[in-house]
């Protein structure tokens, strides 16, 4: 009697050990905050709440494999190529969106697991990307708080310096000249009106930086949201 009780408790304890296997979670999660940042110094830009943010996750965008192999051979020679420079939210399908809630968190749940790219924007207060994001099976990814900031547009000339602040997103419509200094921190985003010209008859100062995702980006403003 003993022995068909003890068969049995160890039928039942292995029963429960494939359970658990079998309902391990096949997805993930990816969870974070946005924080709308008024920097600009106009009050008519304070957010009432943090609600409403476009967040979008997609597929890496495909690189040419001939172009990666020669940056890994030959690092010094040519034009990087990266997720930071061929990502372009506007010639893909997300796999997944959300918005935020007022208090800026947001959610993405089934996430297969994978390498992501993930976007933030927000008419008015510019756009963000992060590359390369990691999703274990089973697990939340949480990418960490994210700011966004009211877009800065130009007009047609500017007669002082420009500083291209790091993580803001500026919108040139047409052409344009700059005659002061021009500094770019790392990683602003400058959206042009197709077809403009830009110039610049300053100097110019560009940060050094190896990271390609801290490069600052000049991109159509077409379609942008």
């Amino acid at each position: 009697m003993r022995t068909i009780l003890a068969i049995i408790c160890l039928i039942l304890a292995t029963s429960l050990i494939v359970m658990s296997c079998c309902t391990e979670p096949e997805t993930s999660s990816l969870k974070g905050t946005v924080l709308l940042v008024n920097d600009s110094g106009d009050p008519a830009n304070d957010p009432l709440d943090h609600s409403g943010v476009t967040v979008a996750l997609y597929e890496l965008a495909s690189l040419d494999t001939t172009l990666v192999r020669i940056n890994a051979e030959y690092p010094q020679i040519g034009v990087l190529i990266s997720q930071a420079t061929d990502f372009d939210h506007r010639y893909q399908t997300p796999v997944a969106t959300t918005t935020s809630a007022a208090d800026g968190s947001f959610e993405l749940k089934e996430i297969d697991p994978g390498s992501y790219n993930l976007v933030i924007l927000n008419e008015g207060w510019g756009i963000s990307y992060k590359h390369n994001l990691e999703v274990t099976k089973g697990e939340t990814l949480d990418p960490g708080s994210m700011n966004l900031y009211p877009i800065v547009t130009f007009g047609s000339t500017a007669l002082e310096p420009v500083t291209f602040k790091a993580e803001h997103t500026y919108v040139i419509p047409g052409d344009m000249i700059f005659l002061a200094q021009v500094e770019f921190e790392q990683e602003p985003k400058i959206l042009a009106s197709p077809g403009s010209i830009v110039k610049f008859y300053g100097n110019v100062i560009c940060p050094d930086s190896e990271n390609m995702d801290k490069a600052w980006k000049m991109m159509s403003s077409d379609g942008i949201y």
